[in-house]
């Protein structure tokens, strides 16, 4: 899957390898951005990484942070 912006990440997280379909995964399973990227805008945008970290700076994502990654729950998205 090659994606067309830069600020979306190369690979392809495992966890989305294994489970690619929004359906594979529960309502209050946590997501890192870069996984939430990946499964509800595989081709690249219109919401990239860049754009979910640019929403949490400007706090307008709600987030938790655990052990210092960024992750949120698959039903906010």
């Amino acid at each position: 899957m090659e994606h067309i912006l830069n600020d979306q990440p190369d690979r392809l997280p495992a966890r989305i390898a294994s489970r690619p379909l929004p359906d594979q995964w529960g309502r209050e399973e946590l997501l890192t951005l870069a996984e939430a990227a990946w499964l509800f805008w595989p081709d690249g945008g219109p919401i990239t990484v860049r754009t979910l970290r640019t929403a949490v700076r400007d706090e307008a994502l709600a987030v938790t942070w655990i052990a210092g990654k960024i992750s949120r729950r698959r039903r906010r998205f």
